[in-house]
């Protein structure tokens, strides 16, 4: 795989650090700021995606929530 990097004349210049890793998808690639590892950025992306999901498990049951008191209130009519 190859990165092509451009940049100006008067940036500074970049060190690339490649690692593998058994924990990433086959045929992916990451990049990843110098003050973050693969794993915790993989933690934290884990954390996002639970909080996300639990997010739309909630407003899930709101709707649902809303739609049987509508079916209720439909019933008595």
């Amino acid at each position: 795989m190859k990165l092509h990097i451009i940049k100006s004349t008067d940036a500074p210049e970049i060190e690339v650090i490649q690692e593998t890793s058994v924990y990433a998808p086959p045929q992916t690639m990451y990049l990843l700021p110098e003050n973050i590892t693969f794993l915790k950025w993989s933690r934290n992306l884990y954390t996002l995606e639970k909080e996300k999901n639990e997010w739309i498990r909630s407003y899930e049951n709101v709707l649902q929530g809303l739609n049987y008191w509508r079916n209720k209130a439909n019933e008595k009519i």
